[in-house]
């Protein structure tokens, strides 16, 4: 086997093992990203909920929102919409 075969073939090793780095570190901040949007929606979910149980029941008049309706949103797990 010559030299320029063996160079070739690690050569080529190198560049598979970069791209399934790449391929990885891509998937991995894909999953990040997705995390991070999902805690933002729970974070939201909370503290909206947080708010609309603090509401006055004059406040929740003027938005046409009955108790009954804040309970059952209040109860909801937060990572539920």
């Amino acid at each position: 086997m010559s030299n320029a075969t063996i160079c070739n073939e690690v050569s080529q090793r190198n560049i598979n093992a970069k791209s399934v780095l790449e391929v990885s570190s891509g998937r991995l901040i894909t999953t990040l990203k997705a995390a991070r949007k999902m805690w933002l929606r729970w974070r939201r979910n909370s503290i909206t909920r947080r708010q609309l149980a603090g509401l006055s029941r004059h406040q929740l008049k003027d938005i046409g929102i009955s108790r009954s309706d804040v309970v059952n949103e209040v109860t909801k797990p937060f990572w539920k919409d």
